[in-house]
């Protein structure tokens, strides 16, 4: 039987590694979202299965009653048994305020509508 677990202080080193940033510089991650989880402006989960991080979310910013949640993601090897549905919904619920969805166009979009989020509009990034 798994020994399965929440973390909701997560080793930032592992969970910058679980979700695969790529080439972004992980110095400059981890000050700011260090930072900004130690002024209570964003939080980082993980669900953990025999201490393995298996799923991730972040609010990766909260301000008053509002979150954008990010770095959603859950294993290959361990999607469609709900752990990553568990994990937002959990978040969601615990916040208790409006959370809006940072995530890449088209993606996982009914992952998502079936937890309640509902398509609003779109952000554009400025390079």
């Amino acid at each position: 039987m798994p020994y399965i677990t929440i973390d909701e202080y997560p080793p930032l080193f592992d969970l910058y590694n679980f979700i695969d940033y790529g080439e972004s510089n992980f110095e400059a991650w981890y000050v700011d979202i260090n930072h900004r989880i130690r002024h209570n402006t964003a939080k980082a989960v993980t669900l953990n299965v025999n201490d393995e991080i298996i799923s991730s979310a972040i609010f990766s910013s909260i301000y008053e009653n509002n979150a954008v949640l990010t770095g959603v993601q859950t294993k290959p090897e361990f999607r469609k048994m709900g752990y990553g549905s568990a994990l937002v919904s959990s978040m969601c619920c615990d916040f208790g305020g409006t959370v809006y969805l940072m995530r890449e166009s088209g993606r996982n979009e009914s992952f998502y509508k079936k937890l309640g989020f509902e398509n609003i509009g779109k952000w554009r990034m400025y390079k």
